[in-house]
């Protein structure tokens, strides 16, 4: 069941990237609605939560659902933590494009959101990613 719909979700955010530019996604607009943005946070705490806790499926479930959410509605400064995650998630299958490629958007999120959400952690993954792709 869920695991199954992860790797669908995967695949289907993998096709996306794969026909649009960084230019195109950094080009969606900042997410200003209210319910979208508490919606975003929730999702955010839950990466958070899932990556420290034995919480395995529902890390991944948030982690695939805030970037489609991200697709879907727009950028804002809850997303950068799924975004580097999912570049974690890409190194860890041997995707070193994908997974460069995932990182520099976490970045490039916080950057068009002023730095703010889930800085620390997205920057410290980030930089590993990064790193372990050189």
């Amino acid at each position: 069941g869920f695991v199954w719909n992860i790797i669908k979700e995967l695949i289907w955010i993998k096709r996306y990237f794969k026909r649009h530019s960084d230019e195109d996604f950094l080009s969606l607009p900042i997410i200003t609605d209210r319910k979208q943005l508490l919606s975003m946070r929730l999702l955010d705490q839950i990466v958070g939560y899932g990556s420290k806790a034995d919480q395995h499926v529902e890390f991944l479930v948030a982690v695939v659902t805030t970037v489609k959410a991200t697709i879907k509605h727009g950028i804002c400064k809850h997303a950068s933590m799924a975004f580097s995650f999912l570049s974690a998630m890409m190194l860890v299958q041997n995707d070193l494009n994908s997974a460069k490629r995932y990182s520099n958007l976490a970045m490039a999120i916080m950057d068009r959101t002023n730095g703010h959400g889930s800085g620390i952690t997205t920057f410290y993954i980030s930089a590993t990613v990064r790193r372990l792709c050189n």
